[in-house]
């Protein structure tokens, strides 16, 4: 077994590869610089004290100004100063205003947002100049403090820095010469998704690994980053993908450096390799429900004593957490431009009932912690 605290601990992301472009080494670097969990925070904070004040047109200087100055991650804190956006300042405005005046006054101003109609913005600031004097740093500052608390909050939650973090960062920058959306979306999944820092700690991944479905090849691509960054053979120790998509598939073959592992063709038609690890993540439910069936009993059917299948899948029967899947799914779909698919999900013991008659025993674990999704992991072995 390979737990996730054997690999070496970074503070900060990899380099990109010699052959990366000077735009997209830029734009790692402006993406990836300073993530410790208080510089986020304070990132995060100085933008949005930034953007609730009324220096509108100098927001995105004094953003990088400061975030250089303290280094700071500048597109977090220009990012947080879009609180001051077209649709919000007036409402910004308004409370610093009537904040300043209460405070130097006892009272507020008896009028409301229509005593701004008709001005424009520096006439209002030059009107109420005194009381955004008092009003900005009350407003602005008690806001940029309760935004930073919640930042830092989530950032230690997601525990960014440890060794799987690390161990992320080196896989997705697999995928920098060929796409940096496909980095960035290798770099979250990886995160938010809790299937793969599982599969890696519990030891359940071994021998020849089959990934049917593999997309990107992101789990695939993090097997052999881990084997390399390990030093010593890991316990699996051959990487096959099939993804039907060309264009995805060809990114799997540049990311995990072994194009003849990587398979262009329908899972449901293509011939499967030999493996004793065979995985169908958030795979089945794209499938049609004869289809699902007949997979996994070609897969039962190839796997050796030993050998283990692992499907991760939505479990129908958990209603609210059930419907997130279906709405994520959906999303997803029109995103690609599949606008009438139709996906199949099953029920929990649906899905563990076909594995069985399949001839595989089965253990379930949930698999959706750290999300609003109904997500299980179904192991079936092939006893020996």
């Amino acid at each position: 077994m390979i737990g996730t605290d054997e690999f070496e601990e970074i503070a900060q992301s990899p380099a990109p590869p010699k052959q990366s472009g000077a735009l997209t080494k830029l734009y790692v670097r402006l993406r990836t610089e300073w993530r410790h969990p208080w510089r986020q925070a304070a990132a995060a904070g100085c933008g949005v004290f930034v953007g609730m004040t009324p220096f509108y047109g100098l927001h995105l200087v004094l953003c990088i100004g400061l975030a250089t100055v303290f280094r700071l991650n500048r597109i977090t804190t220009y990012l947080a100063a879009q609180i001051g956006n077209p649709l919000s300042a007036l409402l910004i405005i308004y409370l610093e205003i009537q904040t300043g005046h209460w405070v130097r006054t006892g009272a507020p101003y008896p009028r409301g947002l229509s005593a701004f109609e008709g001005q424009a913005g520096w006439d209002v600031v030059r009107a109420f100049s005194a009381d955004l004097f008092v009003g900005v740093p009350l407003v602005a500052g008690l806001t940029a403090l309760v935004s930073a608390l919640i930042v830092y909050a989530l950032c230690t939650r997601r525990s960014t820095g440890t060794p799987f973090d690390a161990l992320v960062e080196h896989t997705a920058a697999r995928y920098l010469p060929v796409t940096v959306f496909g980095w960035e979306w290798v770099r979250a999944k990886l995160r938010i998704d809790p299937v793969y820092k599982s599969l890696l700690a519990d030891g359940l991944v071994h021998g020849r690994v089959a990934d049917l479905g593999c997309g990107r090849g992101h789990l695939l691509v993090l097997l052999d980053e881990a084997r390399v960054r390990n030093g010593r053979d890991a316990a699996w120790t051959t990487l096959y993908g099939i993804e039907r998509r060309s264009p995805i598939a060809e990114q799997a073959r540049a990311a995990l450096g072994q194009p003849n592992r990587i398979v262009a063709g329908d899972i449901v038609k293509t011939d499967l390799p030999e493996a004793d690890s065979y995985l169908l993540l958030d795979v089945l439910h794209y499938l049609p429900a004869e289809s699902q069936e007949s997979l996994l009993a070609r897969v039962a059917a190839r796997l050796p004593p030993g050998g283990v299948l692992l499907v991760r899948d939505a479990d129908r029967s958990r209603r609210a957490a059930f419907l997130a899947v279906v709405v994520a799914e959906r999303i997803c779909a029109w995103a690609r431009g599949h606008w009438k698919s139709r996906h199949h999900y099953r029920a929990l013991a649906e899905w563990t009932l076909l594995m069985e008659k399949a001839g595989l025993t089965t253990e379930t674990r949930p698999m959706g912690s750290g999300t609003p999704f109904a997500n299980i992991l179904i192991i079936g072995r092939r006893e020996c």
